[in-house]
């Protein structure tokens, strides 16, 4: 198994012979779980997505505040 990670915004460049058994568009939580689960199966799976990579905690500013706290 081979793995292409792209950083957001460039496009990337697979070899033409790389055939994938499953494609998942979306990696929030529902295409994330069925992506894992498809690997998890055996099956080769390209996940894509068009949204930018979010740092835990760093992108999340209302994280850990209270309710009261929210806008």
């Amino acid at each position: 198994m081979e793995i292409y990670y792209v950083q957001s915004r460039q496009v990337a460049r697979l070899p033409e012979n790389v055939e994938f058994d499953a494609i998942v568009i979306g990696s929030g939580a529902t295409g994330g779980w069925a992506a894992r689960e498809l690997c998890e199966a055996g099956l080769d799976t390209l996940m894509l997505d068009r949204g930018r990579m979010v740092e835990h905690r760093q992108d999340y500013p209302t994280e850990g505040l209270g309710a009261f706290a929210l806008p």
